[in-house]
C-alpha cells in the first residue's frame, strides 16, 4: 500500500523548454576584403575599345587577343565614391602585349562600388595611363578619388617619348554615378568642375571654340548640363569605346572657366 501511495502522488515530469535555434549574423560586407581576381570583369581592350564582358583573373592574367591583363593588387585604393557611407574601390589593371617579348601598354583604372553588399563595376575606365597620358597618382579624398595626370597637348606627341608626361597637368576628383546610360554605373568628375569622369583622350586641335550646345557629364540628356561662365570645346582622339559605344553622342574636350576635361554632346 505504501508503494502504491507513493506512485499515485508522484507528479508528472514537466516538458523541457524548446530549444531556440541560433541565428548567425552574416558578416558585414567590406569591399576591402574582396578578392577582385575572383569576380567577373568587363575590360576595355587597350583602354580604348568597347569593353569585353565576362573576363576573369581566377586562373591568372585575363587575355584579349595577344594582350595579358593583370590586377595591381597592391595599388588598389579604397574610399567612399558614391556618398552612401560605404567604401568603394578604384582598381588598376595593367596591360602587356606578350608578342615580341612583352610590350607595356599601360594601366587602366576601374571603379567598383559597394552596392547592397556586393561589388559592382563601372565598365568605363576612370583613368588610363599610356603613351599620351601619364597617371601620376590616384588617392582617396572626400567625395571620391583624386586623379593627378598629365596629358600631351596637341602637337607634343611629335617630340615627346612614349610615357613621358605632357605639359597639360590635370588634377580631378572622380565619383561613382548611377546616372549612366541604361542605369549603369559611371565615372563622374566632381572637381574642379562637374564633367565626364572617365579617361579623356588627348586633343587633336590647337585651340577651342565657344560651346554652342549643352554638354553633359554622361551621355544622358536627363542629367544636368555643364555650367560655367566660359565653356570652350575642341575635338579629341576618337577612341572606339566612345565613338561607337554610345550612339547619338560624341565625346569632346572642354575647358570650363580655365579647367580642361571632357564632356558629352548630342549629335
Amino acid at each position: 500500500m505504501l508503494a502504491l501511495f507513493l506512485v499515485g502522488c508522484t507528479s508528472a515530469a514537466e516538458p523541457a523548454p524548446a530549444e531556440v535555434p541560433l541565428v548567425e549574423e552574416s558578416p558585414q560586407f567590406s569591399i576591402e576584403e574582396v578578392d577582385f581576381a575572383t569576380l567577373e570583369w568587363s575590360l576595355s581592350h587597350h583602354g580604348q575599345m568597347i569593353p569585353t564582358d565576362g573576363l576573369s583573373f581566377a586562373n591568372g592574367p585575363a587575355v584579349i587577343e595577344t594582350v595579358e591583363y593583370t590586377i595591381g593588387v597592391d595599388e588598389i585604393v579604397y574610399g567612399d565614391a558614391d556618398g552612401d557611407g560605404d567604401l568603394d574601390a578604384i582598381v588598376p589593371v595593367s596591360a602587356v602585349d606578350v608578342v615580341g617579348g612583352g610590350v607595356d601598354l599601360g594601366t587602366a583604372w576601374y571603379l567598383w562600388a559597394d552596392v547592397d553588399g556586393a561589388a559592382v563595376q563601372a565598365r568605363v575606365p576612370a583613368a588610363l595611363s599610356h603613351c599620351d597620358i601619364v597617371v601620376e597618382s590616384v588617392t582617396a579624398v572626400a567625395g571620391g578619388f583624386e586623379i593627378h595626370e598629365f596629358h600631351l597637348r596637341s602637337g607634343e606627341e611629335t617630340y615627346t617619348e612614349c610615357g613621358a608626361p605632357g605639359s597639360d597637368g590635370r588634377t580631378r576628383t572622380v565619383a561613382i554615378s548611377a546616372d549612366g546610360p541604361n542605369g549603369e554605373l559611371w565615372p563622374a568628375q566632381t572637381a574642379p568642375f562637374a564633367s565626364f569622369g572617365g579617361a579623356c583622350p588627348i586633343s587633336v586641335a590647337f585651340h577651342g571654340d565657344p560651346a554652342v550646345a549643352d554638354h553633359f557629364a554622361v551621355p544622358n540628356a536627363d542629367t544636368a548640363p555643364l555650367v560655367g561662365a566660359q565653356i570652350n570645346t575642341w575635338p579629341v582622339e576618337e577612341w572606339q569605346i566612345f565613338r561607337d559605344g554610345y550612339p547619338g553622342w560624341k565625346l569632346v574636350g572642354v575647358n570650363v572657366d580655365g579647367n580642361s576635361g571632357c564632356a558629352w554632346t548630342q549629335l
